[in-house]
């Protein structure tokens, strides 16, 4: 009984000791670009466009933009990598107008941090070059600020209004790895961003939510859209 005990601890510490040494800690940074969806904004930008004694052009409609990342992952020895993601982007719009007899401008500016858990799924993720199944899940922290401005001859006149909103999204995706030295990976990565959440609120008052005048229906920062980046990893042992 007792060589039978001693002969299970030698494996188990034979087992975990090899589990260690096959595990190592990747840290990620780079970025890429993101399209939006900013169906709820693009609807209200619409209103105010209709709204207006004169019409505006809708020179800026949320464009794609870069986005920016970091990362930390923790791998096991055969199909699995998992730790913590960081990431920003923004995008916004603008109506215009000028004339002789003064100029009017109105912006929608909107930003966003993702802070999430992020697992990779493939062959030997951070040990071996190949492709990875990824799956991304976390809050977002969303603000939005409107600013309009009014000049008619020497007369002017700037209104900002300010907003945030929290969420939180998931985000699939498919990732290729690529070992490009004895410490660095590279990484390609396409995605597609799927966010949850209430919506918009005076910044300070969650209460004071904006809602479009015709619908009556929340506001909501819509970031869903396709993502593709790279990423160089660093791996520790």
């Amino acid at each position: 009984m007792k060589n039978l005990l001693k002969i299970n601890i030698i494996l188990c510490f034979v087992f975990f000791t090899n589990l260690v040494v096959a595990q190592k800690l990747l840290l990620g940074a780079g970025g890429g670009y993101a399209t939006f969806d900013m169906s709820d904004t693009r609807s209200y930008n619409e209103w105010v466009q209709n709204n207006l004694p004169f019409s505006p052009a809708l020179t800026d409609d949320f464009p794609g933009w870069y986005y920016f990342s970091g990362e930390a992952l923790y791998t096991l020895p055969k199909t699995l990598a998992f730790g913590v993601k960081l990431s920003t982007t923004s995008t916004g719009s603008r109506l215009h107008l000028a004339d002789y007899s003064g100029e009017y401008t109105f912006d929608n500016t909107q930003k966003a941090w993702f802070a999430g858990l992020k697992t990779l799924v493939g062959k030997a993720p951070g040990q071996q070059s190949g492709p990875c199944f990824s799956m991304e899940a976390g809050a977002s922290f969303s603000s939005m600020s409107f600013e309009e401005e009014i000049q008619v001859y020497d007369q002017q006149q700037t209104d900002n209004e300010d907003f945030s909103a929290i969420g939180f999204y998931v985000e699939p995706g498919f990732t290729y790895l690529q070992n490009i030295g004895k410490n660095l990976i590279l990484s390609g990565n396409v995605s597609y961003h799927v966010g949850f959440g209430k919506g918009y609120h005076i910044k300070g008052d969650s209460d004071m939510e904006i809602v479009h005048p015709e619908t009556n229906q929340k506001i909501k920062p819509n970031w869903n859209g396709l993502r593709a980046g790279i990423l160089i990893y660093w791996s520790l042992f």
